[in-house]
């Protein structure tokens, strides 16, 4: 049989380990030096992009190679998760960080009239997911050939431009952008979202357009960054912001392709990336937690990636708990008896 691919769960893996230690870095440790600095760069620039590219990989093989009548269910279920985990992971902030959370609070919070910070990136892979749903046969025209992938994806990019102080409305702020709270908008990173898919269904490692037009991306970042001294704006999302981390990502997939022949560390990586949501979830309720108890405290980056570490390998422990246990050799085995053809038989339920 042949073997699964594990490229995908290691790229999420990569970014799992990446957001988390943004967070560490951002929450727990109030260094601000050259290290943690341009680590926070880094991870933001190529994790939110990273996990758009491969969800829409994955959904390419899981969704969109099928057709909608035996996919749309499914896709619904995986929109709903990270939503639920939005509202978990934001109401936690407001009552742990901000200590500040009544009904009212909770209230907004539900109908999305309030963002709270660090993990507005949850409501944003819920609503990417249900938009694709709802373009379903669009998406599988335009992933169809290069010409109307490029069209679709250049056409996209140019909706970084829009006039982003426009849009004083939360819910319309989550789908095209808007600059009165931070968002990871669904149309400036769709782009990212379809070249997954587009990956996936043409089985594409190396691609020259994707490599040209992301480098000249990346190549304009670090020019504007020398000139101005400031970095492309990333809440809302700039032009050189979307095309600088699709070269990261490019990067990533293609290091993650590579990562993934290495046994030990691909069995690690592609543990934490197929389960993505729960170990995203409950690093926030950590992090949390230390953020409401305690006043940052003046970390290294060393000992931030060593707490980045222990944080996930806890969270490993902990599925290892719940998942499903092998029933003790000690254990005594039950009987299977034959019965006549004519009596209905129940079959054992497999335990999950």
């Amino acid at each position: 049989m042949k073997q699964r691919d594990q490229t995908i769960d290691v790229l999420k893996g990569m970014l799992v380990f990446g957001m988390v230690l943004s967070h560490v870095a951002g929450l727990i440790s109030s260094n601000a030096d050259f290290p943690i600095k341009h680590v926070w760069l880094l991870t933001g620039l190529v994790t939110f992009s990273g996990f758009v590219f491969s969800f829409g990989y994955a959904c390419q093989l899981a969704y969109f190679g099928k057709d909608f009548q035996s996919s749309y269910q499914r896709m619904l279920m995986t929109a709903l998760k990270p939503l639920i985990a939005f509202y978990i992971s934001g109401i936690y902030w407001r009552a742990f960080v901000d200590k500040n959370l009544d009904f009212k609070g909770v209230l907004k919070i539900l109908i999305l009239r309030d963002i709270p910070p660090f993990s507005e990136f949850l409501v944003s892979f819920s609503l990417i997911i249900l938009v694709s749903l709802l373009l379903f046969s669009q998406i599988q025209k335009v992933t169809a050939n290069y010409k109307s992938f490029w069209l679709a994806f250049s056409l996209l990019l140019l909706t970084t431009f829009i006039p982003y102080s426009w849009i004083n409305i939360s819910q319309l702020g989550l789908i095209v952008g808007t600059d009165r709270f931070p968002t990871y908008p669904v149309l400036q990173y769709f782009s990212i979202y379809l070249a997954g898919v587009y990956f996936a269904r043409h089985r594409i490692i190396t691609n020259k357009r994707v490599l040209g037009i992301s480098t000249i991306g990346f190549a304009g970042f670090i020019v504007f960054y020398l000139y101005t001294r400031q970095l492309p704006s990333r809440f809302p999302p700039s032009f050189l912001w979307i095309t600088a981390s699709l070269f990261l990502v490019y990067f990533y997939y293609l290091s993650a392709r590579y990562l993934s022949k290495q046994r030990i560390l691909s069995t690690l990586l592609s543990a934490w990336g197929k389960n993505v949501l729960f170990y995203l979830l409950m690093s926030n309720l950590i992090i949390f937690t230390f953020r409401g108890a305690y006043d940052p405290a003046n970390l290294s980056l060393p000992i931030s990636i060593g707490i980045t570490l222990l944080m996930l390998l806890m969270i490993h422990f902990l599925i290892s708990i719940v998942a499903t246990q092998k029933q003790p050799a000690s254990m005594p085995q039950h009987k299977t008896y034959e019965l006549p053809a004519s009596t209905d038989y129940v079959k054992e339920a497999r335990v999950q």
